[in-house]
């Protein structure tokens, strides 16, 4: 079959709750307090887009045949690695067929 035919999501489970953040810089921009809700999450010190592809993959196959998988496609704007080829990384982390295309 051609075409997405499943999809992961990872996010990190640290949050920083933005009030936190309005109580140390308040002082210096007061009208920060009206965007102040929520908590966004952020990466822990050991989490790159590697890590997080990997973990989103590993959503994304679940209960599926890695046998069947065709190709892996990775595109993020800060890769950790200029000099490897991250995708494949991904591909040997998931186990994933010699003939699949990265």
């Amino acid at each position: 079959m051609i075409g997405i035919t499943s999809f992961g999501a990872y996010l990190p489970k640290l949050r920083l709750n933005r009030m936190s953040i309005v109580e140390q810089v308040g002082w210096f921009a007061p009208a920060i307090m009206m965007v102040a809700q929520g908590e966004p999450s952020f990466c822990n010190w050991d989490e790159d887009s590697l890590t997080m592809a990997v973990a989103a993959a590993r959503d994304c196959l679940a209960g599926r045949d890695k046998s069947l998988v065709d190709a892996l496609y990775l595109c993020a704007t800060t890769l950790p690695f200029q000099d490897r080829f991250n995708a494949g990384v991904v591909k040997t982390a998931l186990n994933l067929d010699d003939n699949a295309e990265a």
